[in-house]
């Protein structure tokens, strides 16, 4: 068994960071520079604010799809067109934007039901989904039966998210335009990001987007907006010292990083789950600022 011990002391040292970065976006002032905004009210249905309702091969009117009590906006396409090419979908056509901005999406929204032609959920895409697209890229989240994007160069990858859509979530879809990537957060947790994919259009749109896949969906809110070049927000933050514990590894080796508040009569618990050893170092991170000593070791378990 190996040891090793690490006191933590002087928790915080500083308080103002700026916050610029596009990972980082969960924590800035959302409105101080925004540029585009477009949000949705379910006062009224979308097309009293400026949103135009777009079928193709459906017979289904605005009504018939689409119905708000005030608070949430609800869309009901189960049954309709099934398994033909028609689609029900808002559109806003997006212009006051600034070039090179990254953006934002949010949403809360659960999709109770769905229907689709495929068993496969990598397919079921379109029973309702949300896309942006504009300033050379895009792409299109769909929330039927898991979460998928996709990117619409026609050729990235599919990111899959197998996640429970039918209660609800607060979804948030962040651009890096610098290292041309994409940040999908779910009740503010990092689940997908990868890179982004060019585009020529210039909408943003939400529904039911093909007739093989439809929805019943339900909307409590729907926000797009865009921040400048280089623009953020300086936000107070505090920045914490934390401990790293590394060792070296076997292969094949099963290790357990324990920790205990003191070495005198010391009471070691399991610090996160077990290790098991390809022969390189490995490491983890631990907060202090609850704590002005910890100790840590790490032991090899068979």
């Amino acid at each position: 068994m190996k040891d090793s011990f690490h006191a933590a002391r002087n928790p915080k040292n500083c308080r103002f960071i700026s916050i610029c970065a596009a990972i980082a976006a969960l924590a800035f002032s959302a409105h101080a520079a925004d540029l585009l905004d477009i949000s949705l009210t379910n006062l009224s249905l979308p097309t009293a604010q400026g949103w135009t309702y777009d079928t193709v091969n459906s017979s289904l009117s605005e009504t018939q799809a689409f119905s708000t009590d005030g608070t949430i906006l609800r869309m009901n396409t189960l049954g309709q067109g099934y398994q033909s090419q028609g689609r029900n979908v808002y559109v806003h056509t997006i212009t006051n934007f600034v070039p090179g901005g990254d953006w934002i999406l949010d949403f809360r929204i659960r999709v109770p039901q769905f229907e689709s032609m495929y068993s496969d959920p990598t397919y079921n895409a379109s029973g309702f989904g949300i896309g942006v697209s504009f300033d050379g890229i895009g792409v299109w989240v769909g929330l039927t039966g898991a979460i998928r994007f996709w990117l619409e160069d026609g050729t990235t990858p599919t990111a899959l998210v197998l996640f429970d859509t039918s209660d609800w979530h607060d979804y948030r879809f962040v651009t890096d335009r610098a290292h041309r990537t994409y940040y999908f957060f779910i009740d503010n947790i990092l689940k997908s990001s990868g890179p982004l994919a060019t585009s020529t259009n210039s909408h943003f749109m939400f529904g039911d987007g093909t007739g093989g896949q439809n929805a019943r969906a339900e909307i409590a809110s729907l926000h797009l907006f865009q921040r400048g070049v280089g623009q953020g927000t300086t936000v107070p933050a505090d920045i914490y010292h934390a401990v790293e514990v590394a060792w070296s590894t076997t292969v094949g080796r099963t290790y357990q990083v324990q920790s205990t508040p003191s070495l005198t009569n010391p009471n070691w618990s399991d610090f996160g789950l077990p290790f098991t050893g390809d022969g390189l170092p490995k490491s983890v991170f631990d907060t202090t600022r609850d704590a002005t000593n910890r100790f840590y070791r790490v032991i090899q378990v068979e």
